[in-house]
C-alpha cells in the first residue's frame, strides 16, 4: 500500500516527473530523427546524447534525494548540492563539445588548457554517474585503466611502458575518437536507444510473451524443451530487431 502524501509533497514529484519525461522524450527523439534522417556528425551527435543522459541521471538522482527520509538536514542538503555542482559540471564540459564542434574539429587534436580542465571534470562527472547507476566494479576498472596509462611509467619492467602526459591522455580522452566520445558511445547514441524502446514497447504490448508462448509451444514438449524455446524465441526477435542488445531486453528477462 503506497504511503499517503500531502499535496505540497505531490507537487515536486509531478515536476520532477514532467522534467525526466521531456528529458525522456528528447534523448529517443534524438535517436529516432537520425534513425529517419541521418545521423548529424559524429560530435554533435554523441556530445548530445551524453549531455541528456548526464541530466537525467542526475535529475533522477535529485528526485531520489527528495524521498531520502531519516536522514540529517544538513547532509540532505550537501548532498543535493554535490547532484546540482556535478549536473552543472557535466552539462558545461558536454556542452562545450558541441558549441565549439567546428573549432575542435579545425585543430586536429590539439586541446587547449580549458579542455584539460574540462575533460578532467568530465571524466570525474562520468565516474560519478556510473557509480549511481551501473555500481563500483566499472568505475574502479576503469580508474585502474586511467591510473595505468598516466603512471604506467613508474611500474617494473614488463608492466611499463614509456608514459604519457595528462595532456596526451585528456586529448585521447575527451578529443579522441577512442575516447569519451568513441564507438561505443555512438552505438548507443544510434542504436542502443531506438532497441530499448523497442523492447518496452513489445513488453508493454504483451509481443515479446507472444513470441516466448510460440516458441515453448512448438519446443515445450521435446528434451531440452526450454532451452529450445528460449533459443526459437530469440531467433524470432532477432528477425525483427536485428540485434542482439534487443533479444537481451526483451525475450532475456522472460525466457531466463
Amino acid at each position: 500500500m503506497s504511503k499517503w502524501r500531502p499535496m505540497h509533497d505531490a507537487q515536486p514529484d509531478r515536476v520532477f516527473g514532467w522534467i525526466i519525461g521531456i528529458l525522456s522524450v528528447l534523448l529517443v527523439g534524438l535517436t529516432l530523427y537520425t534513425a529517419y534522417f541521418g545521423v548529424f556528425p559524429d560530435g554533435l551527435q554523441r556530445s548530445g546524447h551524453l549531455l541528456l543522459v548526464i541530466a537525467l541521471v542526475y535529475v533522477v538522482a535529485f528526485r531520489a534525494s527528495m524521498e531520502t527520509e531519516g536522514r540529517a538536514g544538513l547532509l540532505l542538503t550537501l548532498q543535493r548540492l554535490w547532484i546540482l555542482v556535478v549536473v552543472a559540471a557535466g552539462v558545461i564540459a558536454t556542452g562545450h563539445h558541441i558549441l565549439n564542434f567546428d573549432a575542435i574539429n579545425d585543430r586536429w587534436g590539439e586541446i587547449t588548457d580549458l579542455e584539460i580542465f574540462l575533460a578532467v571534470i568530465l571524466m570525474a562527472v562520468l565516474f560519478d554517474a556510473c557509480r549511481r547507476t551501473v555500481g563500483w566494479p566499472i568505475v574502479i576498472l576503469a580508474s585502474i585503466f586511467l591510473a595505468y596509462g598516466l603512471f604506467g611509467a613508474f611500474l617494473p619492467d614488463g608492466l611499463a611502458h614509456r608514459g604519457y602526459s595528462l595532456k596526451r591522455v585528456t586529448a585521447q580522452l575527451y578529443l579522441g575518437g577512442g575516447g569519451i566520445f568513441g564507438t561505443p558511445l555512438g552505438v548507443s547514441a544510434t542504436f542502443v536507444t531506438g532497441v530499448v524502446v523497442l523492447g518496452a514497447l513489445l513488453e508493454k504490448t504483451g509481443a515479446g510473451q507472444v513470441l516466448m508462448d510460440f516458441a515453448t509451444g512448438l519446443t515445450g514438449r521435446l528434451r531440452g524443451g526450454p532451452a529450445k524455446a528460449a533459443v526459437v524465441g530469440s531467433s524470432l526477435m532477432g528477425m525483427i530487431s536485428g540485434t542482439a542488445v534487443a533479444n537481451v531486453l526483451t525475450t532475456g528477462p522472460i525466457s531466463i
